[in-house]
Formats: structure tokens, C-alpha cells, sequence
């Protein structure tokens, strides 16, 4: 399977400049080590949520579910 190569926008580059790691390390650490949801990091970072989950699916990123979470149960089932 070949690496999909990321074209990084202006905006990418300006953002991995200021934070000093590439963007698919800035996104994942925000999206999936803290679990924010994509309008959490946009806001975070100063972008649209467009913007933000575009640059998901550019990082090979898989977007989470929307919607509402199913509720758990006190015994963590789902209920």
C-alpha cells in the first residue's frame, strides 16, 4: 500500500511553524490522545470545522461517528 503524500496548505504550514510539529502529529493529538471533537480542535486552532475535518481525511485521519453517544449504563454497558 503507497503513502499518501499530505499537500499541506499555507495555513497547514503556518500552524506546524508556530506549534513546531507536523500537522498530522498536531491533529492527532488533539482529535484522537485528547478526544476532541472536530468543532473543539477548529476552535483550538483558529479554523473552521470544514477546514479541520478536511485536514482529517488529508492526514488519513478517520473522522468519529456524530451524533449522540449511546448512554452507558452504571456497569458500562451500553444501554
Amino acid at each position: 500500500m503507497q503513502q499518501q503524500v499530505l499537500i499541506r496548505t499555507r495555513e497547514m504550514q503556518v500552524l506546524e511553524a508556530e506549534r513546531g510539529k507536523p500537522i498530522e502529529v498536531i491533529l492527532r493529538e488533539l482529535y484522537i490522545d485528547q478526544g476532541l471533537t472536530i468543532e473543539q480542535v477548529a476552535g483550538k486552532l483558529g479554523f473552521g470545522s470544514g477546514t479541520i475535518s478536511r485536514w482529517l481525511d488529508r492526514a488519513g485521519i478517520v473522522a468519529r461517528r456524530t451524533g449522540p453517544r449511546p448512554e452507558t449504563a452504571a456497569d458500562g454497558q451500553v444501554a
